[in-house]
C-alpha cells in the first residue's frame, strides 16, 4: 500500500507547489485587475480624457454653424485652441 509520506515526495509535490503558486497569482492577478477597473470606471467624466483640438474644433465649427455664437467668439476661441 502507498503510505501518505510516499505520496507527498513523489511525483504530485513538484507539480503540486507549482499549481498553487499559479492558482494564488491568478487570485491576486484577478483581484487587482478588478480593483483597477472598479477605479477607474469610477472616475468623473471630466478627468477621463481631455478632448482632442480636432474634436473641439468640430464642435466649435457645429456651434458656430447653429448660430451658437458668433464670428467674434468664434475666432477668439478658435485662437484660444490653437495656442
Amino acid at each position: 500500500m502507498w503510505s501518505y509520506h510516499y505520496y507527498n515526495d513523489s511525483f504530485i509535490w513538484p507539480f503540486g507547489s507549482f499549481f498553487n503558486i499559479l492558482f494564488w497569482f491568478i487570485i491576486i492577478f484577478g483581484i487587482i485587475y478588478l480593483a483597477a477597473n472598479i477605479t477607474s470606471k469610477s472616475k468623473p467624466k471630466d478627468l477621463k480624457e481631455p478632448q482632442k483640438p480636432d474634436e473641439a474644433m468640430d464642435i466649435l465649427r457645429k456651434r458656430y454653424a447653429s448660430g451658437e455664437i458668433n464670428q467674434e467668439e468664434f475666432n477668439q476661441k478658435k485662437k484660444d485652441l490653437a495656442g
